[in-house]
């Protein structure tokens, strides 16, 4: 019977720990609540991560982390968004790609 309560005592030790470094870690689901847009959520850490490697200064405490896991703090903090639309501010990304690409394959004459 001791054993089991040992093992009982350990098993909710270790759930406990799970849950500390869960709730420690950001998520996408933690972005995705500020922007409701996968390809827009990648944009804005891609673009605030080549800040921060730049020398910005990280908005949020988390002087440990790198670069990436920064941008997504900063993202679900609140901290960093889009000056404009989203809606906006996917159009114009999908349009310089596009250019980009006819630009690439564009037969030469």
């Amino acid at each position: 019977m001791l054993a089991f309560a040992k093992n009982a005592v350990i098993s909710q030790m270790s759930l406990i720990l799970v849950g500390v470094i869960t709730m420690a870690r950001v998520t996408v689901e933690d972005c995705l609540k500020v922007i409701d847009n996968r390809f827009a959520m990648v944009l804005l850490a891609a673009a605030r991560t080549r800040q921060l490697m730049k020398g910005s200064r990280p908005l949020v405490d988390g002087y440990k982390n790198n670069e990436q896991v920064t941008a997504l703090r900063e993202i679900a903090a609140r901290k960093v968004r889009f000056d404009k639309e989203v809606k906006k501010v996917l159009e114009s990304s999908l349009a310089d790609l596009a250019k980009d690409y006819e630009t690439k394959h564009s037969p030469r004459v």
